[in-house]
C-alpha cells in the first residue's frame, strides 16, 4: 500500500481492482477541497492547536431578539472602558 501512496503523492491516480474489476480509485486530493480542509483541521486538532466542534453548525441563524427599549451600545461600551 505504501508504494501506491507514494505514487499518489507524485500526482498519479491508482485504480484498485478486485479480480480484474475496478473497485476503487486512489487519487491526490485537490488543494482547497473539503476533504483537504477536513484533513488539515483533523491534524491541527491532533496537535492540540484547535478544538473541533462537538455539534454540527446551525442550518440557519436564530432570529434576533427584540428589545423592549432602545439601548445605546456605544455609550455602554464607553462606560465599561472608563471603569477599567
Amino acid at each position: 500500500l505504501s508504494a501506491y501512496i507514494d505514487r499518489v503523492r507524485r500526482g498519479e491516480t491508482v485504480v484498485i481492482t478486485d479480480r480484474g474489476k475496478p473497485v476503487a480509485r486512489l487519487a491526490p486530493l485537490e488543494p482547497g477541497s473539503k476533504v483537504h480542509e477536513e484533513a488539515g483541521l483533523a491534524e491541527l486538532a491532533w496537535l492540540g492547536i484547535v478544538r473541533l466542534p462537538l455539534k454540527p453548525p446551525l442550518k440557519r441563524l436564530p432570529r434576533p431578539v427584540k428589545l423592549k427599549r432602545e439601548i445605546d451600545v456605544v455609550r455602554l461600551i464607553a462606560e465599561d472602558r472608563k471603569g477599567r
